[in-house]
């Protein structure tokens, strides 16, 4: 019946690790999946009929704008790599996998249904692939008799300090973001 259907994809969206949402066709969230909270610590009702472009990166919001939709009169999926803020007020970089769906005349966008991974882990495991010496140049900081903070542009994120750095920038083991 269709409410078993109903109960049986709940029941594999909310397994899903990944971050399903659903957007009008203003670009509004109606519905998140339960990863969201996992994902971005926020709470599903806590975004719900906010606009997607409100959490995307300030300089990225244009571009990520633009491909999704300028796409949608040619392609009706896309994949769009942006950092998307979280709660925290960290940025994450999402991997989102968009399939727009328009009106019966295929011109007016109805409604977009989105799948999100977190990619931030694999960029910088990328970054370190194009450069092999940089986790050796990364643990030498460790040995400098100064305060040394590295922090990835664009997102903020702190991907090394010395304790050093640490102690001069009150930073939250922890959370590797200072503490306010």
């Amino acid at each position: 019946t269709l409410r078993d259907n109903e109960k049986k994809y709940r029941k594999i969206i909310d397994a899903s690790i990944d971050l399903i949402i659903h957007l009008n066709e203003e670009g509004k969230f109606t519905f998140l999946s339960r990863a969201c909270e996992a994902l971005l610590g926020f709470k599903a009702r806590e975004m719900k009929n906010k606009s997607f472009f409100d959490y995307v990166h300030p300089d990225e919001k244009t571009r990520v704008r633009k491909e999704l939709f300028a796409k949608h009169g040619e392609l009706e999926l896309c994949q769009i790599t942006c950092q998307f803020l979280c709660k925290s007020g960290e940025f994450v970089i999402l991997e989102t996998n968009f399939n727009v769906i328009k009106d019966s005349r295929g011109k007016k966008v109805k409604e977009i249904i989105g799948i999100s991974r977190d990619v931030t882990e694999k960029q910088l495991d990328e970054a370190v692939e194009e450069d092999p010496f940089l986790d050796d140049k990364l643990q030498l900081i460790d040995q400098l008799e100064l305060p040394v903070i590295i922090v990835q542009p664009g997102i903020g994120r702190i991907l090394k300090s010395n304790p050093l750095g640490e102690e001069l920038f009150a930073l939250n083991k922890r959370q590797k973001k200072p503490v306010l």
